[in-house]
């Protein structure tokens, strides 16, 4: 039987202690590629972290949003906020909730948050508001961490 062995040098090994260290590069770029995944779920498609739709919006929130009255006028705003008369909630008017996505030190790690308490305040308001949890991940988002997670680690070692 022939044993393998490896020479673990110092490079190597400060490799290793990015990957165990929560607070690590490799971990906070794991973290910037979901920002993508995550805004395009919430702000695009709609939908909370269990999958499901958000909501839908009222009428008279549809006629601020798109410049259009009830009846199918164009309202005095003209659609400033240029968006699609789409009635699914995407948490998206004056883009400032999604536009503050940024990776944030945590306890136990990086994580998506944002720079503006105030926008952490809607995004809390809003689960309350649509009575889900919007902003965690869906079990395909954590599966592509771990996938994204293993493609760092192989990218670092060769």
């Amino acid at each position: 039987m022939t044993l393998s062995s490896i020479t673990i040098t110092s490079e190597t090994q400060a490799l290793f202690d990015d990957i165990k260290n929560p607070q690590g590069d490799m971990l906070r770029r794991v973290v910037t590629d979901m920002i993508p995944t995550i805004h395009d779920r919430i702000h695009v498609q709609g939908k909370a972290a269990d999958g499901s739709q958000i909501g839908t919006y009222s009428d008279a929130y549809m006629a601020v949003r798109t410049g259009k009255t009830q009846k199918g006028a164009q309202s005095k705003s003209a659609n400033r906020y240029n968006r699609s008369a789409d009635t699914k909630v995407i948490l998206s008017l004056t883009r400032q909730l999604e536009n503050d996505y940024s990776v944030q030190p945590g306890a136990v790690g990086w994580g998506v948050g944002f720079n503006n308490s105030l926008n952490f305040d809607k995004a809390t308001w809003n689960n309350t508001r649509y009575g889900k949890v919007i902003f965690d991940l869906t079990s395909d988002e954590l599966d592509r961490v771990v996938t994204l997670t293993e493609e760092h680690i192989t990218t670092l070692f060769q």
